[in-house]
């Protein structure tokens, strides 16, 4: 761990009389050696690697030098000329592109979709990879592949189906069940004997696969750092054209990062086999976290996150900073009794603007909102909340509050009242999310100029009383 500092020989505070540290984002979880895979085993067919962006090819087939360009293909470092090509089963195809930060300082290559109302990142359920060699059958082969999947299937009527990691001449050789599956990754599913590899594929993941396969000895694979199949047969012997994350039809795609690939004409030996292994815990594998952020408010936080688009860049700055692989976030208005925000209103009611209000409810009886019960709006947001999956709720890491045009309006006299309910609404909205420690963090905007005088220096001194 190190220290921050805001200058030359001047630590960060953080608050308590503590520091801030910090320790470097993990690149490589085991492999230390600065070997490539070319050097560690030979004989490549094809190598693409999109963890930088030089990974990528862009118009005029040369390496892009910043993640921001779009993308033509993956390049082939194997020296074969094969570059990796996007396959596209519609006209309007999305632009292929990469992404830093997806495995540690590791990036990707996907197709970021424009679509609105899906969880981010949200990639095109029409588009995958291609290789430009076809497997052929009776002949022996290796492949290798590391993916990430940010989110289950969305946006098409095969949501519930599995995606296809590997498929070869129309059939998938290897799938990974999608939402309402088992959790299970396949090898050769479609065969009267698949072989289940895995049953423990979570909705966010990282991880990295061999096969190697032979006519005679069938295929051998390795995923992540374990041997989980020896001599598996398939139906019949893939071949054909080979793609990577998508099945070939119409809405196939696996909507997944593809991090890195290689393919062998021949089965590797084993000592080959654990070079590839060893080689690819460069990356973060296992299950993959996401930052969602609760926002609370009225017209600023519904301009902010809803007009403005800037909640959703904001989450998505967090998850770049983290290294976490999805990002969203939680703000609604309108509805009758699910919301986040409510336009005009405060937290509690402005008497003195006639402004109505009842995230927490004033009773009107002088009691300490300490013991205020939540209100019609503090309920909405509660079903909000509820109507999460549980590991959404489970990834909501920070509640954001752009939250004063209101309460802004109320008198200075009310600063203990109106300090005391917005600690009681952060307790009660930290119990909805289940964090019984008080541990996740609120972040409220210091008041912009918009109401009395006295109201806006009392909300500016609550956030600042709160915040120290």
């Amino acid at each position: 761990m190190s220290l921050i500092c805001v200058r030359p020989g001047h630590p960060m505070g953080a608050g308590a009389n503590r520091l801030a540290l910090y320790a470097p984002l993990s690149q490589a979880a085991t492999f230390t050696g600065s070997a490539t895979l070319s050097q560690l085993v030979a004989g490549l067919a094809g190598w693409w690697d999109a963890s930088v962006p030089a990974g990528l090819a862009g118009i005029g087939a040369t390496p892009l030098p910043v993640w921001t360009e779009a993308a033509t293909s993956i390049i082939d470092l194997s020296g074969n000329g094969r570059n990796l090509l996007p396959y596209y089963t519609t006209a309007t195809a999305v632009p292929a592109a990469g992404s830093p930060h997806l495995s540690g300082l590791l990036g990707g290559a996907g197709f970021p979709s424009p679509a609105a109302g899906l969880l981010q990142p949200a990639l095109d359920p029409t588009s995958g990879w291609q290789l430009q060699s076809d497997l052929t059958a009776g002949t022996a082969w290796s492949v290798y592949l590391v993916w990430s999947r940010p989110n289950w299937r969305q946006g098409t009527n095969a949501d519930a189906n599995p995606i296809s990691l590997l498929t070869v001449g129309g059939q998938p050789v290897l799938q990974a069940d999608s939402k309402g599956g088992a959790s299970r990754l396949v090898l050769f599913p479609g065969s009267n004997t698949p072989a289940i590899l895995s049953g423990a594929m979570t909705r966010r993941h990282t991880h990295s696969i061999l096969i190697r396969y032979s006519p005679t000895g069938g295929a051998d694979v390795w995923l992540d750092n374990a041997q989980v199949a020896r001599a598996v047969a398939p139906g019949s012997a893939p071949a054909g054209a080979t793609l990577l994350l998508h099945d070939g039809t119409l809405q196939g795609a696996a909507q997944c990062w593809l991090h890195e690939a290689a393919i062998w004409n021949r089965s590797l030996s084993d000592t080959d086999a654990a070079s590839v292994v060893s080689y690819a815990s460069r990356w973060n594998r296992g299950a993959r976290k996401g930052i969602y952020l609760l926002f609370n408010g009225q017209s600023n936080a519904i301009n902010y996150t809803l007009n403005d688009g800037a909640a959703a860049l904001l989450a998505r700055g967090v998850a770049w900073y983290l290294g976490a692989l999805a990002y969203n976030v939680l703000a609604t208005t309108g509805g009758s009794s699910s919301y986040t925000m409510q336009s005009g209103h405060g937290l509690y009611a402005v008497s003195s603007a006639g402004y109505p209000g009842s995230f927490v409810a004033d009773p009107g009886d002088g009691s300490s909102p300490a013991g205020w019960a939540l209100g019609a709006d503090g309920l909405a947001d509660r079903q909000a909340i509820a109507a999460l999956p549980a590991e959404d709720i489970a990834d909501i890491c920070a509640i954001v509050w752009p939250w004063n045009e209101t309460d802004s309006l109320r008198q200075y006299g009310e600063l203990q009242t109106f300090q005391a309910a917005a600690l009681r609404f952060l307790s009660l909205t930290r119990a909805m999310l289940g964090d019984t420690a008080n541990r996740i963090p609120l972040i409220w905007w210091n008041a912009i100029p918009y109401g009395s005088a006295d109201g806006i220096s009392m909300h500016r001194q609550v956030v600042k009383t709160l915040a120290s």
